[in-house]
């Protein structure tokens, strides 16, 4: 199992996202009797949130590469372009000690998945359109004796 994607597409993706929705969500304040005051922190709260949407995006045109996250029989590969987006790393999966799933809103998107070895803990990103929950569920599939710890 493998999934790609070019960092710079990813990049170039979420500054259109933020091109269009942020412009969007300023202009909708007008359509509601919210007042200046709360106009303004709107606004200013749609300001910052863009401006780090287009720091993680230019950090990902300027990084180029590609994102590469692999499952074989043998081992689990993550390879992150900008480092601000994750941490590469390699565990073979008879190191595998644990899988756990931190949960933030039970099955919603703000879950994330992370795998235990003797070396250390390693999340498997959610970024670059990863699909992290189908690594998850089959890695262990492969290992069904491995402990699932739900936090």
């Amino acid at each position: 199992m493998e999934h790609t994607r070019r960092a710079s597409v990813e990049g170039w993706r979420m500054l259109a996202t933020v091109a269009i929705v942020a412009p969007a969500l300023c202009f909708a304040t007008m359509l509601f009797d919210m007042g200046i005051v709360w106009r303004l922190i709107w606004s200013v709260g749609v300001l910052l949130v863009s401006g780090l949407v287009v720091a993680y995006a230019i950090g990902n045109i300027r990084a180029g590469g590609i994102f590469i996250c692999r499952l074989t029989d043998e081992e689990f590969f993550q390879l992150i372009p900008d480092p601000a987006c994750g941490e590469s790393f390699q565990v073979k999966l008879s190191d595998i000690s644990k899988i756990e799933c931190h949960e933030g809103f039970g099955e919603s998107p703000s879950d994330e998945w992370y795998l235990h070895t003797k070396e250390g803990r390693y999340r498997i990103t959610t970024n670059y359109g990863n699909p992290y929950r189908k690594f998850a569920e089959t890695i262990q599939k492969a290992l069904p004796d491995l402990e699932k710890i739900q936090t």
